[in-house]
């Protein structure tokens, strides 16, 4: 049995207070809404890359037409835990809850297995125990989330064990796929877009244990968002065509603030500037046209990213000011190749004092056109000590307005994507305790070509 009672968490809120006293805060609000080689098309789970394979024998119970059940919550509720749940093609008009450990729930077609909200259920599927795996289908057109995990948000549960691989979300009216108060965590292999917030997002966790490889996010408010998510690699992915491409961020309105490490690698993010898509609120559209923004977060490598012709800038680390501050610390920006932020910089620092110096954020080995401070590689330089009382800057010029949003319920639907390999017989890996998330090598990873 799982350790999780039938618990409804209400929709979580952030604090986005609208409080006209700088144009810093206003961008810090837009932030808080808060790659791929190319492609997410890599036969086999990731999840063999990050545990194993399973190979004890297993029970399979069939949903579908003709089949043992005729309804996916009906087979969660038979199932006692550890079985693979099969999803013949088919729209499922359900939502499903999930409080049985280490299910594998996997659809036979990624394309044609579909959860579909009719923009009428909060959640396709809500996971309330630990070591469940979605993999090889769509989940789309929910109030709130296509799939969520997540712990007791009261209480020091903690979900342990989660994963979601080959899966495609959108037109979801908050997250595409969502993890809350959760530990040793996998996206894979997932495309998303439609959503007024982010297809991705990871928080209150610490650690996090988690990685987000090999996904795509474009249509999107912002590509990823994560509060207060110590411990979370994005790696190999593409953050494309949606108003903000990638956003960590510090801030007082979750539990385990700050955000206190992660990986930002080999990632693609560009053209960020797409004003047909969706966004969850008005008063947040000022980081318009940014890469990735990382707002008071400590200990994070960005690194090796491709980050281009996002307009108004491509990599920004930024103090948090909205109720406890939180400045950014010891951030690492290193070998990343950007260009083409025509409206403001390449690469940007801002501080609200820098009579201190840099807090130890840090610049080196960067392709870039422009940066604020000027020559910020000198100015913040990796390995030796910043300089003090440099330029602070304006972020009346860094922030703007942006245009129009769309709602998400009228988005299109996007492309087919690659399912997984051999989804029919490929022998279930729940996310148990003796799986873990793929390990990140950053030596081995590199900028990805031009997309």
């Amino acid at each position: 049995m799982t350790q999780f009672t039938r618990y409804v968490r209400p929709m979580r809120t952030r604090s986005r207070k609208l409080i006209a006293v700088s144009s810093l805060a206003a961008l810090a609000v837009a932030v808080a809404g808060c790659g791929d080689s190319g492609s997410n098309n890599t036969a086999g789970t990731a999840a063999t890359k990050g545990g194993g394979t399973s190979k004890a024998p297993f029970t399979t119970l069939e949903v579908g037409e003709g089949k043992a059940y005729s309804t996916i919550q009906k087979a969660v509720d038979a199932a006692k835990g550890g079985e693979l749940i099969l999803l013949s093609p088919g729209v499922y008009k359900e939502a499903v809850v999930v409080e049985k450990d280490n299910l594998v729930i996997r659809g036979l077609d990624r394309n044609k297995v579909i959860i579909d909200g009719e923009f009428t259920r909060d959640n396709g599927i809500k996971v309330l125990a630990n070591g469940v795996a979605v993999e090889n289908l769509t989940a789309r057109n929910h109030k709130s989330n296509g799939v969520f995990f997540t712990g007791d948000y009261d209480s020091k549960v903690v979900l342990n064990g989660y994963r979601v691989s080959y899966v495609t979300v959108y037109n979801n009216g908050d997250y595409g796929i969502y993890a809350f108060n959760a530990t040793r965590g996998q996206f894979d292999h997932d495309y998303g877009s439609g959503h007024p917030d982010s297809p991705y997002y990871i928080g209150q966790c610490n650690p996090c244990n988690a990685v987000v490889s090999e996904v795509v996010a474009e249509n999107n408010f912002l590509g990823y968002s994560g509060t207060n998510s110590t411990g979370v690699s994005i790696v190999n992915s593409r953050f494309s065509q949606n108003r903000i491409g990638i956003s960590p961020q510090s801030q007082d309105g979750e539990k385990e603030a700050p955000n206190d490490g992660g990986i930002i690698a080999g990632n693609n993010v560009y053209d960020n500037n797409n004003a047909e898509t969706p966004q969850k609120d008005e008063k947040l559209d000022l980081a318009f046209g940014t890469g990735i923004v990382a707002a008071g977060t400590n200990n994070y490598k960005i690194v090796k990213n491709r980050v281009v012709d996002n307009k108004r800038a491509n990599i920004v680390l930024i103090l948090w000011p909205f109720g406890q501050i939180f400045d950014p610390h010891k951030n690492e920006v290193r070998d990343n190749v950007t260009a083409g932020a025509k409206e403001y910089a390449d690469l940007v620092l801002a501080l609200g004092d820098t009579s201190g110096g840099s807090l130890d954020n840090c610049f080196t080995g960067n392709t870039f056109e422009s940066t604020r401070p000027a020559a910020i590689e000198k100015v913040a330089p990796c390995g030796s000590a910043s300089e003090k009382d440099f330029e602070i800057i304006d972020v009346t010029a860094l922030s703007g307005k942006a245009p129009p949003y769309k709602d998400y319920k009228t988005m299109t639907p996007p492309p087919d994507q690659p399912g997984m390999a051999d989804p029919a017989t490929a022998p279930p890996v729940p996310a148990n305790k003796s799986w873990n998330p793929i390990t990140v090598d950053l030596d081995k990873i590199k900028v990805p070509a031009k997309a």
